[in-house]
């Protein structure tokens, strides 16, 4: 996931920190992640906006499991615009 999360940020994209924990309902097991991104370049805070929209339909592949959700729940853009750091946060199913 979070390779293609990198190719969705695209170049001068890095992770900074990554954490996930359980998650279940009446129905289903999982697990939420949070990733927080950090994405450098002039066109960065163009590629911080295309990839929030694009984040709640990006289609991802990972075995055993399917996201069910995914959106970026904070972009924090550098003073100087060199940089954009993203708060990302994702939740998984297991796939019967």
């Amino acid at each position: 996931m979070i390779a293609q999360l990198l190719d969705l940020a695209g170049t001068d994209s890095s992770v900074i920190a990554t954490s996930s924990r359980p998650w279940a309902s009446a129905t289903f097991v999982g697990a939420r992640h949070v990733v927080v991104l950090r994405l450098k370049g002039p066109d960065n805070a163009a590629r911080a906006a295309t990839l929030a929209g694009r984040l709640p339909d990006a289609e991802f592949s990972i075995t055993g499991h399917i996201v069910a959700d995914a959106c970026a729940d904070e972009r924090r853009p550098a003073a100087d615009g060199s940089e954009t750091v993203m708060r990302l946060s994702i939740l998984t199913i297991e796939d019967w």
